[in-house]
């Protein structure tokens, strides 16, 4: 008896892929689950980056690199990460709201962490206080003090 001839092996891909079919399904569910893995990843990254371009973050890491002494701890610059901590809340119809939130800072030094409240009225932000945490030293600095309460200019003064 003579045995069939053997076919010869195909060089194109869909012949392999035809013949192996069970190899391949875990491949194209492992590519499909990692581009919507990187899609919803790519999402996360890109609303973070707004959060640390808000003006409330701009202020209170410009803050935090005009203060000697965490300029002294951190180095400079310093960079602010993204809002870890806390909340925000805006009313966008009304231009107002508040937060209260945790920044963490770093500098070619050290690192830390930056309390922050402020109040948004009118569309701009004021910074009731501002305080950092510095991890090497373990020093709260007060940069922004919330008891302060700001002169007000006399009549004597203004003329």
């Amino acid at each position: 008896m003579s045995e069939a001839p053997k076919q010869p092996h195909s060089p194109y891909f869909l012949d392999w892929a035809w013949n192996n079919k069970l190899l391949v399904l875990p491949i194209v569910m492992a590519l499909v689950f990692s581009l919507c893995g990187g899609c919803f990843g790519l999402a996360y990254i890109s609303s973070l980056q707004s959060l640390r371009k808000n003006p409330l973050h701009m202020k209170s890491v410009e803050a935090a690199r005009g203060n000697e002494q965490v300029v002294k701890e951190l180095g400079l610059p310093i960079e602010g990460g993204f809002i870890s901590e806390g909340n925000i809340e805006v009313d966008d119809d009304m231009q107002q709201g508040y937060a209260d939130c945790t920044i963490p800072i770093s500098g070619p030094i050290g690192t830390g962490k930056l309390f922050v409240k402020a109040k948004l009225e009118a569309g701009k932000w004021t910074i009731n206080s501002l305080q950092a945490s510095l991890e090497n030293s373990g020093q709260i600095v007060t940069i922004i003090d919330p008891d302060a309460v700001p002169e007000e200019k006399t009549e004597a003064e203004e003329e």
